[in-house]
């Protein structure tokens, strides 16, 4: 088996460098949201039944922080 990697760099435009940094603040604040929920409702002691909502979902930066919550929270509840 042979491993290869590839680095890139690029160099973005003033707007591209504003639309990222508004991405990614987005995508901090939703994940942020999502961890407190969840910490809350397990506080709560409330037992949420899976929905199979993440699993519909398209991929996008803000969907992605949502579904890691997901996962870690599920695995540090699950003994």
């Amino acid at each position: 088996m042979i491993l290869c990697a590839y680095q890139y760099r690029f160099y973005p435009t003033e707007e591209q460098v504003e639309y990222l940094a508004k991405t990614f603040r987005c995508a901090r604040f939703v994940y942020n949201y999502a961890l407190n929920f969840a910490n809350t409702q397990y506080q709560a002691g409330v037992k949420t039944k899976d929905q199979g909502w993440s699993a519909r979902i398209n991929p996008s930066e803000t969907t992605n922080g949502i579904r890691l919550v997901k996962t870690r929270f599920q695995r540090a509840t699950a003994y």
